[in-house]
């Protein structure tokens, strides 16, 4: 009996001593892959106070390790109270018993790594779905309010620690007004910071604004209003000529030089191209005379090089089957002669929403014209109703539109651009409730006259309705048009749908309101940031030594080769103003030794000539790396590494400068002297 219970004894002891073991080896293994983990990972001192903070989780691990040390220590005294050693048998015993347990806690610790690997993903309570009958555990809520504290209290002391970093790029804003703030500051200036990356490099990006999509601005010929806010206009359509079809000319005169409308678009970096329009009869004439189309060209080309203009928009009306293949090989030879110059010459051409003529044949005029403008401009076919719908079951809205001419004619939505008005249109309404009298009004006529009228919308058409009823109370007159909020889904269609862009008719339709112009920029600019140079400060901070003289002569001799090469956007000018410097202080000692030797000796100095040639030579060697440092400045306008780069290296440039000054010298040779010499003749 007393064998056996310490037979027993010496199970529960071995079993006991392992798992205690096994526990402190585990711990110790924890501590030193932490402490690896740490030195490979490189923790930062935030995270090690983060993880200082979490109190519960620490707690808990301490007590762990406390008790199990408890236990081993009772286990470890009671062995040695005994007095006896183990037997033959019991060693075996338990070397048996260690052996099975080393092999369970490797099946354990597997099984444990594979849920971890496998672990289920939770899935967040739905709070607004319909509520099932769930019983609250007060105990996990305790537990997840408690952690939630632990968890923002931790957040804001790393947030207080760090402090807000200077030279921050601004932030997307959540809402329209900053978002609006932000493009109005952007559009005035670019905003440029700079930021480290691993203390090793200095990065400094620019914000500036980009278009989401082309945006293009028709302006009528006849009006000298314009109002370009935001920089929002990738082009300007001036509608100016209105074509004779019997000879290809204008019908009306034609004075863009002084076009405040043509100067403001370019300061304002728009594309400017001209607008052509013909009437039914015009068309049909002019597309059947090969004379007019010849003299029409010759006379666009060159209005458009007067007037630094880079394109055509042609909207030919009356277009049909019969005249499909004369306005095909028109625009086809158009397309050539204008392109032969300019390769980044635009030709676009504006179409009906729904061509019921099939005058277009948009498969074979695709390789020739950049851009379709597709129509909205038109009051539809049938009763009262909005002129650009979105959504409609008729053939006429946007959506229907569109897809109509992807699909028909295998169309790249690249190539469409939607033309939407600034205009409403208003219908009459009789005693029996049937439509008359449409008339187009523009935005701000709308605006100024039903400034006080309730606003209703059509959410399937995506259109503003304003009716206006008499003393009876029944509707007289019902206008429909878009405000910032229906022109916003129509702008989200044509991001969502990849299209090239939108088109806006006209731009003097909401003179003195800027809710349009504001919904324009909002969906079509974009704050954007662009990395434009990165320096490596250990390489920035080192001024001396034959590996700082290397690199920059090497960046030198690229720069000078390639100025508009962003490969190289700064360059460190100190190296060539140190040679600069010793080149000047060389040339002015020869220059004072060479006076000093004639003053003493004249025309006897045997190394005179040689001395003005060393001279000479130091000099022009100082007067190139003067100008090659001049040409590294990138300050000084309309030279070297402007801004407004021009891609002419420096030795190009440096030879055509001295071919103008050795052609000037060789002037003044010819014609100056010999008159100097003729005067001073006695």
């Amino acid at each position: 009996m007393r064998t056996l219970l310490f037979i027993l004894l010496a199970v529960f002891l071995s079993t006991s001593s392992f798992a205690a073991k096994e526990v402190d080896l585990n711990h110790r293994s924890t501590i030193q892959s932490t402490q690896q983990d740490s030195s490979k990972k490189k923790i930062s001192l935030l995270k090690r106070l983060a993880n200082a903070f979490k109190f519960r989780a620490n707690s808990h691990a301490r007590e762990k390790i406390r008790v199990i040390r408890i236990i081993d220590t009772l286990i470890k005294d009671s062995v040695l109270l005994s007095g006896k050693a183990f037997t033959k048998d019991q060693l075996s015993l338990k070397d048996s018993v260690e052996s099975r347990l080393a092999s369970f806690y490797e099946i354990l610790r597997k099984i444990q790594s594979d849920y971890e690997k496998n672990k289920p993903v939770i899935i967040p309570e739905c709070h607004e779905c319909p509520s099932e009958n769930k019983t609250p555990d007060p105990q996990k809520e305790a537990a997840d309010q408690e952690k939630l504290n632990n968890d923002k209290y931790i957040d804001g002391l790393i947030k207080a620690i760090l402090g807000t970093e200077k030279n921050q790029p601004p932030s997307t804003p959540d809402t329209k007004p900053e978002r609006l703030a932000l493009i109005r500051k952007l559009a005035q200036q670019s905003h440029i910071f700079k930021d480290t990356l691993n203390k090793k490099f200095e990065r400094e990006r620019m914000v500036k604004l980009k278009q989401a999509a082309e945006v293009w601005g028709f302006h009528p010929y006849n009006s000298g209003e314009i109002d370009l806010n935001y920089r929002v206009f990738s082009t300007i359509v001036i509608d100016a000529f209105v074509l004779n079809g019997s000879n290809g000319r204008s019908m009306n005169d034609l004075d863009l030089k002084n076009f405040e409308v043509s100067r403001r678009a370019k300061v304002m970096g728009s594309r400017l191209i001209m607008g052509i329009t013909s009437d039914n009869v015009n068309t049909n004439t002019f597309l059947q005379s090969s004379f007019a189309q010849t003299q029409f060209t010759s006379k666009i080309i060159s209005i458009l090089a007067q007037n630094n203009m880079e394109g055509l928009n042609i909207k030919f009306s009356g277009v049909n089957n019969k005249l499909s293949v004369h306005l095909l090989n028109f625009i086809s030879a158009l397309s050539r002669e204008c392109k032969k110059n300019n390769r980044n010459f635009i030709l676009s051409l504006t179409i009906p929403a729904f061509d019921i003529a099939r005058g277009y044949n948009l498969a074979a005029l695709a390789p020739f014209t950049d851009r379709f403008l597709i129509d909205f401009r038109e009051k539809l076919p049938g009763g009262p109703g909005p002129l650009a719908p979105l959504k409609q079951q008729s053939d006429y809205s946007i959506e229907t539109c569109v897809s109509r001419y992807l699909n028909a004619y295998n169309l790249l939505p690249s190539k469409l651009i939607i033309l939407l008005p600034y205009y409403g249109i208003k219908w009459d309404f009789d005693k029996k409730g049937k439509g008359k009298n449409p008339i187009s009004l523009s935005y701000n006529k709308i605006r100024a006259r039903y400034q006080f009228a309730p606003i209703s919308y059509d959410e399937q058409t995506a259109s503003a309705i304003i009716e206006v009823s008499d003393t009876t109370g029944k509707v007289n007159e019902k206008i429909w048009f878009d405000n910032e909020y229906t022109l916003g889904k129509k702008f989200d269609f044509a991001l969502s749908e990849g299209l090239a862009g939108v088109a806006i008719w006209d731009l003097t339709a909401d003179i003195g309101y800027g809710e349009l112009a504001d919904e324009l920029a909002y969906k079509f600019l974009v704050p954007d940031t662009i990395t434009t140079r990165v320096t490596d400060l250990n390489l920035q901070n080192q001024k001396f030594g034959w590996e700082y003289i290397i690199r920059n002569l090497k960046t030198y001799y690229f720069v000078l080769g390639h100025p508009c090469d962003t490969a190289h956007n700064y360059v460190d000018r100190t190296l060539l103003s140190y040679i600069n410097i010793i080149l000047i202080v060389i040339c002015a000692g020869l220059a004072i030794f060479c006076f000093s030797r004639l003053r003493t000796r004249g025309d006897e100095w045997p190394a005179k000539k040689t001395m003005f040639i060393i001279t000479g030579l130091m000099t022009f060697t100082l007067i190139t790396f003067g100008f090659a440092w001049i040409f590294l400045d990138p300050n000084i306008p309309w030279f070297g590494l402007d801004k407004e780069c021009i891609d002419m290296p420096f030795l190009v440039l440096y030879l055509i400068i001295l071919t103008g000054i050795g052609l000037g010298i060789l002037l003044m040779w010819l014609l100056l002297f010999p008159i100097v010499r003729q005067e001073d003749t006695p």
